[in-house]
């Protein structure tokens, strides 16, 4: 597999049991994970490798900074990253365009989530283009 056809995957969560997880589960699906459990750590990380890296997956709630900042801030970076959101918390639709413009309601997994279920959205995310 060369560098260019791998698809990695920047897994975001400040619970580290769920980063080791859901990185575990995507490389067993193909992908090769790179997990961080501080968003100011995962966004150096992206800031010095943009290019690297076909999706975020990142968690909304977490201390020192916010999914939806983190997104934001790579976005700025890259506005063709594909992102995709878990939380634990209702994300209320009305709601969704002010707080996530840049997110559709499907781009959001509800904690607790299927590792099924993450690793299909992001082939269905990856596949499409944007």
């Amino acid at each position: 597999m060369s560098f260019d056809s791998v698809k990695r995957i920047l897994v975001v969560d400040d619970e580290k049991d769920i980063v080791m997880t859901v990185s575990l589960h995507l490389e067993k699906n193909g992908f090769v994970a790179v997990g961080f459990s501080d968003p100011h750590e995962a966004l150096e990380e992206f800031k010095l490798n943009p290019t690297k890296y076909s999706m975020v997956l990142t968690d909304i709630r977490m201390p020192g900074m916010s999914g939806i900042d983190l997104a934001t801030k790579i976005l700025d970076i890259d506005p063709k990253m594909k992102i995709l959101i878990i939380t634990a918390n209702e994300v209320i639709p009305q709601e969704l365009p002010l707080q996530l413009p840049f997110i559709s309601v499907d781009d959001i997994i509800r904690k607790p989530f299927k590792l099924a279920l993450i690793c299909s959205r992001v082939k269905q995310l990856l596949a499409m283009s944007r």
